[in-house]
């Protein structure tokens, strides 16, 4: 019944409120307000990037060509090319004056300038210290903030493109490079295999050398035994001139051809292989430059701190003895200036030393004054205590005895009366005619009160007259102070002024050697300061030189290696030439030596034991034989090892030079380039992606334009009056959130419709959209009705607070991480924060949980004020209805 009553109640008020033209226009209006807010916003940015290509940006192009390894390279003309086929912005072509007039004329959001030595930074890209590539430009962002930042973005697009471009030019260059160096190494390779080959003809040589040393060696011994004591039987000496004969024969047939073709064999090797044998130097310096470079630069700086530490200590000496004989030159001359000095000093300071002194006077009298005055005031006040506080304790105690009391008072006051002044004696005499005067009465009426008043009221007079007598004698004797300072200091000037240049002099006397040592102790700090400093600056220099000198020292080494090489290549041949007649033509007399020897021993033997000593010397010549077979062999053995040594070498440079050949050898094609250039690229995966700026400030928008639309609403509407009396609270506050809630609808329908159909947003489902702007604007008006119902004009001062809280703390534009704390504190807290989230989870994330778990958040916010506004129209409602009880009342009791 209570719910049909306040329908009722609430068609009967919205009937009778739409027939008001004041408030039912207004309301039609309103309608629009939403659209207009969130609409125009909406359409004015839409899409701004997609204009982009609108904005002006001025180019000016100062570099100039160079030329290059014969080939011209112009950077800054290439990129005035290509930027006139790039319309991601309006490229102005201008010159330098240009762009800054149009700057300034605020015609350009951004200039980009190409300095004058960009093609020439381009070639020092294999210089050991490249010059960096740079544009320059200068943004406008005073003009526009966002034109900077996308001034930014297009600088930035411009400088990585053109990075790309000099990188895949370098990679191109560095590939040729290496493709060159496999070539020469695939020809070392070969060189070195070739000389592999004439390595192992000589071994084959020394070989057959060797053996047919050996035949030969063999062949003549094998029968020599039988040989021997045939000749012997028949001639000695023909016998020892056969064996001669022969052995020199033999030896002399094969040792010229052994070394002719050993001479041949190393002559004809040896330029085969020098080319590679110098390409092997030549990286071995290189991997020794590198290896030593920096231990070398290190030792050099040790070298600058050495010298520093070994020479500092000279110089350190020679700084103090220059500060000493400088000291010794001036002291006496700076003696003068600073007893000059404090005599000027002493003069000027005089009227200031004897204002002071006055004022000084004047400050200690002042004191004294203040302590004798009080002194006094406390000496009357105990001496007057003294002489009452005995009587006004007897009086009180006993009233009787008060007339004997006061003739001992009048007695002390007598003796009191001696240790004054005579003025104030005069003045004391005066007070005690008053008081004699005064005793009858007193007498008569005499009690405690009126004998402490008497008390106070002489502690007052005797303290005035003691200020008044203080006050004048003070006077006086200050002037005369004064006068007496005055005289004192004109005679005790010249004196002080004396004392002053002799207290100077003394002073300066006794703080010059403090001066001088405090001058070495600075000298000694600014000397360690500008040492080091100094000490940095030589190991600064060091490097810059060492960077600047060492591919010229590097180069010289190279140089100096080909030089050494072709000087001692024809000391290596010959060496290997005297080597083999060395080995030859030593072996050769030993052999000779030996033969000739045992035969001419065996020749002298004595003849009856001929034929026992001829068997035991031919075994001894055989065994003589072999040893000497065996040292030929060892020296052939040794020749064997150098030559396969020389082959092992040989090979393992043929297969090193195979090896790097190889791997050096390469393919590159254009997307070699570009991938060395580029390597890294990226994949962008679609995540509910946002297409337009509209789209994605579309939820902030028609958040703003619904809490602005029942904003002006309760300004333009009622919210507590009523056309026709309200039965009951719940009825007074239906008709007022009833006519809410009809306009709110209406509002959501014509702005839901205008953003879908005429401006073209794009949502992941309709229905969802128009419950998500129903919840929003409704919760607005709920809020909005309580705070301005409750509170009125204070209500909407709140919110518009609330309003502009929410502007900057809902991550309706920027993340919320971007703020300051204090709003992301406020963040969770407020309203709009969720209407912004249901709107995104509806418009693009399609995710309709996310929605609803929102708009169960945004129901809490509207349930709340609803709550709180039903209260206070139900209190209301009792209130007017107690109020027009009791005027019932008095009406009927009148």
């Amino acid at each position: 019944m209570k719910w049909f009553r306040s329908l009722r109640y609430f068609g009967k008020e919205f009937l009778a409120t739409i027939k008001t033209k004041s408030i039912v226009i207004p309301m039609l209006g309103l309608l629009v307000v939403p659209i207009l807010y969130s609409g125009v916003y909406l359409v004015a940015n839409w899409d701004p990037y997609s204009n982009v290509k609108n904005m002006p940006v001025a180019v000016v192009n100062e570099d100039k060509p160079v030329t290059f390894e014969g080939q011209e390279i112009a950077i800054g003309r290439e990129l005035v090319e290509n930027l006139h086929d790039n319309d991601s912005v309006q490229f102005h072509f201008v010159t330098k004056d240009e762009a800054e007039r149009g700057l300034k004329e605020n015609l350009y959001y951004l200039m980009i300038e190409i300095p004058e030595e960009m093609s020439q930074h381009a070639t020092t890209i294999l210089d050991p210290n490249p010059t960096p590539l740079e544009l320059v430009y200068k943004e406008n962002s005073s003009f526009n903030f966002l034109s900077g930042q996308i001034s930014d973005k297009v600088v930035e697009k411009i400088k990585s493109e053109m990075s790309q471009k000099v990188t895949e030019t370098y990679v191109e260059q560095m590939f040729s490079a290496i493709g060159q160096l496999a070539v020469g190494l695939d020809a070392a390779s070969e060189g070195a295999g070739q000389l592999e080959d004439g390595l192992a003809q000589l071994g084959a040589g020394i070989d057959t050398f060797r053996s047919e040393i050996n035949h030969q060696i063999n062949e003549k011994t094998s029968g020599a035994g039988s040989l021997v004591d045939r000749l012997l039987e028949e001639n000695k000496k023909k016998i020892d001139d056969t064996i001669s004969k022969e052995i020199d024969q033999a030896i002399n047939t094969h040792k010229a051809p052994l070394l002719d073709k050993l001479n041949e064999e190393i002559d004809a090797k040896s330029n085969e292989y020098s080319q590679v044998m110098r390409e092997k130097v030549h990286t071995r310096i290189d991997e020794i430059v590198g290896e030593n470079s920096d231990p070398a630069n290190e030792k050099l700086h040790q070298e600058i701190d050495r010298a520093f530490d070994e020479y500092g200590v000279v110089v350190r000496q020679k700084l103090h003895q220059d500060l000493d004989a400088a000291y010794a030159t001036h002291y006496d001359e700076a003696l003068k200036a600073i007893e000059k000095q404090v005599d000027q000093s002493v003069l000027q300071s005089k009227p200031v030393a004897q204002a002071m002194m006055h004022n000084l006077i004047d400050q200690e009298m002042g004191k004294l004054d203040e302590t004798l005055h009080k002194k006094i005031h406390e000496w009357i006040d105990t001496k007057v205590d003294e002489l009452f506080d005995p009587i006004i304790k007897i009086v009180t105690d006993n009233q009787s005895k008060i007339a004997s009391d006061l003739e001992k008072l009048g007695q002390d006051l007598e003796q009191f009366n001696k240790e004054l002044t005579p003025e104030q004696q005069e003045k004391l005499a005066s007070i005690r005619e008053q008081v004699d005067a005064m005793m009858p009465d007193a007498k008569l009426a005499l009690d405690p009160e009126q004998l402490i008043k008497l008390r106070d009221k002489m502690k007052q007079d005797l303290k005035k007259i003691a200020d008044e007598e203080l006050n004048a004698a003070n006077k006086k004797l200050l002037k005369t102070v004064h006068a007496e300072a005055d005289k004192r200091f004109e005679s005790y000037f010249p004196m002080v002024r004396g004392i002053a240049q002799n207290l100077a002099k003394q002073k300066a006397e006794e703080m010059a050697p403090v001066l001088l040592a405090k001058a070495h102790m600075i000298a000694d700090e600014v000397y360690r300061d500008k040492s080091k400093e100094v000490q940095n600056t030589a190991h600064t220099v060091l490097d810059e030189k060492w960077s600047s000198l060492q591919p010229e020292v590097v180069s010289k080494v190279h140089e100096q290696a080909d030089q050494q090489i072709d000087r001692v290549q024809p000391e290596i041949v010959n060496q290997l030439h005297e080597t083999a007649n060395s080995k030859v033509e030593d072996l050769t007399p030993i052999v000779r030596e030996k033969m000739h020897s045992l035969a001419d021993m065996k020749l002298d033997e004595a003849s009856k034991k001929l034929q026992h000593m001829i068997f035991t010397k031919m075994t001894e010549l055989m065994e003589q034989v072999d040893k000497a077979t065996a040292t030929i062999n060892g020296g052939f053995d040794q020749l064997k090892e150098g030559q396969q040594m020389l082959i092992d070498g040989g090979a393992e440079l043929r297969d090193k030079l195979k090896e790097g050949a190889e791997k050096a050898t390469q393919n590159p094609t254009d997307d070699t380039y570009q991938m060395v250039s580029k390597p890294v690229g990226s994949e962008k995966i679609d995540n509910h992606d946002v297409s337009t700026y509209g789209v994605g400030m579309a939820p902030y928008f028609l958040s703003l334009g619904f809490f602005v639309g029942a904003l002006m609403f309760s300004i333009i509407f009622p919210m507590k009056e009523t056309k026709l009396p309200a039965p009951n609270g719940f009825a007074w506050f239906l008709s007022k959130y009833g006519t809410m809630i009809i306009e709110s609808m209406l509002q959501v329908l014509i702005a839901c419709s205008v953003v879908l159909y005429v401006i073209g947003l794009t949502v992941t489902n309709v229905p969802m959209f128009f419950l998500v702007s129903i919840v929003t604007s409704l919760m607005f008006f709920a809020f909005i009705q309580f705070f301005v119902t409750a509170f009125g004009n204070v209500g909407r001062f709140i919110i518009i607070i609330l309003l502009v809280l929410q502007l900057s703390a809902t991550a309706g534009t920027f993340p919320i991480e971007l703020t300051p704390e204090f709003f992301q504190m406020l963040h969770p807290f407020l309203p709009m924060t969720y209407t912004i989230r249901a709107y995104r989870g509806v418009v693009s994330l399609g995710d309709m949980s996310y929605v609803w778990q929102n708009i169960s958040i945004l129901l809490v916010f509207t349930i709340i004020p609803l709550i709180c506004s039903m209260i206070y129209f139900t209190i209301s409602d009792k209130i007017v209805k107690r109020k027009e009880a009791n005027q019932e009342e008095k009406l009927t009791l009148s």
